[in-house]
């Protein structure tokens, strides 16, 4: 009766949660105060991108519950890759200090994948059961939760995922990775254009094929979102040297990338620093002000926001076209 209660407390603490930040935490905390295992993680399985080429092999990095991000390569990957590769939970024996474990895949993800990794798991039978039941529930459960927060067309976080995914970089504990946090927004050019020629199809086409080249050019622990129409947004990590160089990395791939159909597109950027308190809506206001600058400038270019002291107003009809 213990372990029945348990999971009914354990299930209803994961389906009571609205995103997926917290489901993850959740499980954790389930899973180690349980006293089932020893110790619980997620890793996330990346691959290395660099020059906009994808290299194998898979890199594996833990996902920070704090953070919501991976951001710590894993350096004990044993049975990781054997359950994906054979799509099922992998036991592994211990060996000299290296305990037992169990490595479940999370069943249903797009990139990154996810796996749990509980180590020191009880031999009972009922115990391990019902951890791969709460495994089980979190894969539903964060389809679901996904599901709301990501962007049904290109699969990048959407507009409602933001502000969390802000905060979580913008905290404390983000201060570890080191550098500053950075906000960019990314807007293809003359896109109506390619909506009135070609049809509404192929415009989809073209956005789908842009989230691609964002996912390509950017690193693993860049927040990656579709904001709204052809308006992208990116959230990084870095000095101001690595998100000029990211960002004009990104904006020579979108250059350089054939469309089908469609040919050659551009793209504009403006990006700003979150100096500070700066809240989420107003650091989007000054990358919007440097994306505007970067149109009126010509487009196909990046441009960094100048001062953010003063957020200006909205910018008045009849200027720049956003498109």
């Amino acid at each position: 009766m213990h372990h029945i209660s348990e999971i009914q407390r354990s299930t209803l603490a994961l389906t009571s949660q609205s995103d997926s930040q917290s489901l993850a935490r959740v499980l954790i905390e389930l899973l180690t105060h349980s006293g089932w295992v020893s110790h619980a993680v997620l890793l996330e399985v990346h691959r290395h991108t660099e020059g906009g080429l994808t290299a194998p092999p898979p890199v594996l990095r833990l996902f920070d519950v704090e953070l919501g991000i991976a951001h710590r390569e894993v350096s004990d990957p044993r049975g990781v890759l054997e359950c994906l590769d054979g799509g099922a939970p992998c036991a592994v024996r211990a060996s000299g200090t290296m305990p037992a474990r169990i490595a479940i895949p999370i069943a249903g993800q797009l990139m990154p994948r996810r796996v749990l990794v509980l180590e020191g798991l009880s031999a009972d039978p009922m115990v391990r059961m019902q951890a791969l039941h709460l495994a089980e529930l979190f894969g539903n459960q964060l389809a679901l939760i996904e599901a709301r927060e990501r962007d049904q067309l290109t699969g990048l976080l959407n507009r409602q995922a933001f502000n969390q995914c802000y905060l979580q970089l913008a905290s404390a504990a983000a201060g570890e990775l080191g550098d500053q946090l950075w906000l960019a927004l990314l807007d293809i050019d003359h896109f109506k254009q390619v909506n009135d020629t070609y049809g509404h199809l192929l415009g989809d086409e073209v956005l789908l094929r842009f989230a691609r080249i964002m996912e390509r050019s950017f690193r693993f622990n860049d927040r990656l979102f579709r904001f709204g129409g052809e308006e992208f947004l990116v959230l990084m990590r870095a000095d101001a040297l690595g998100a000029s160089v990211a960002l004009e990395r990104f904006r020579a791939a979108v250059e350089g990338y054939e469309f089908p159909c469609v040919g050659r597109l551009t793209v504009s950027v403006g990006y700003a620093s979150a100096a500070g308190v700066t809240l989420p809506p107003d650091l989007v206001d000054i990358a919007d002000q440097a994306l505007y600058s970067a149109k009126h400038e010509g487009r196909n270019r990046v441009v960094q926001a100048a001062s953010q002291d003063v957020v200006q107003p909205a910018h008045a009809a009849g200027g720049v076209e956003l498109f």
